[in-house]
């Protein structure tokens, strides 16, 4: 069975952070997104030690600095809310810098099919 999922279901999942999901469709989108922003909070964290610099990974996460500041609230309450407290330091760099004000309009549904694709759930985080 396919499951489709659009970007208003993305923005309302991802908006709801109290409570278990209670179907497949939500827990999914979560699932989704805790593992992205996991992954983006271990590279600011890599970044503060020295391990890679910021411009290595610029260009690859700028789409999705586009898309949680154009919906700003939801994505910041997701952070905040899971503690993803370096997750949010990465994209304020991309305030920061002059590449990111020169913004390109957001397709409907463009970041659910890029983090479809760049973030498989694992078994754990460690």
């Amino acid at each position: 069975m396919k499951i489709v999922i659009n970007y208003s279901d993305v923005l309302t999942t991802v908006s709801i952070n109290q409570g278990k999901p209670c179907d497949e469709k939500p827990a999914y989108i979560r699932d989704c997104f805790d593992w992205l922003f996991y992954r983006i909070d271990r590279l600011e964290h890599y970044i503060r030690r020295g391990l890679i610099q910021f411009e290595d990974v610029r260009d690859v996460f700028k789409v999705y600095a586009r898309e949680v500041e154009s919906h700003e609230d939801v994505f910041n309450d997701f952070l905040r809310f899971h503690e993803y407290n370096m997750a949010r330091e990465f994209f304020s760099r991309f305030k920061q810098g002059s590449e990111h004000q020169a913004k390109s309009p957001t397709r409907s549904g463009r970041l659910v099919r890029i983090w479809r694709y760049a973030v498989k759930p694992a078994a754990d985080k460690s």
